[in-house]
């Protein structure tokens, strides 16, 4: 993975407080940026990605949650 950037830096995805903005800035800066995608809609995530894209020629993360989300417990609410 370290071959694809200049320095071996990873961007942490924000959710909710960032945009692609802050991935090309690292990405043209050597690292690899970042795309938090758990709180985009696919139309918006087709955006950013090609904003991204249009903008640097680097490698970077789209990101999303994998997890499986817990059943709510009323009686541990």
């Amino acid at each position: 993975m370290w071959s694809l950037t200049q320095i071996p830096v990873v961007q942490a995805p924000m959710a909710g407080s960032q945009g692609p903005k802050l991935c090309i800035a690292v990405c043209e800066a050597g690292g690899l940026g970042s795309i938090p995608c758990a709180m985009l809609t696919p139309d918006i995530l087709r955006e950013q990605i090609a904003e991204i894209r249009a903008a640097t020629k680097a490698s970077f993360n789209v990101n999303f949650f994998a997890h499986t989300p817990p059943t709510p417990d009323a009686s541990r609410e």
